[in-house]
This record gives C-alpha cells, sequence and structure tokens, in this order.
C-alpha cells in the first residue's frame, strides 16, 4: 500500500493533527 507517495500521506495527516490540536 505504501508504494505511490507514503510521505505526502504522512505530510497531510501530520497536519491534521496538528491543527486537530491548536487551541
Amino acid at each position: 500500500l505504501l508504494t505511490t507517495a507514503p510521505s505526502r500521506a504522512v505530510v497531510v495527516v501530520r497536519v491534521v493533527v496538528v491543527v486537530g490540536n491548536a487551541p
């Protein structure tokens, strides 16, 4: 499953988590 663009997916998840934790 990690063959197309795993890096981009990880970056998106990181951004979503940071925004979700932002006050």
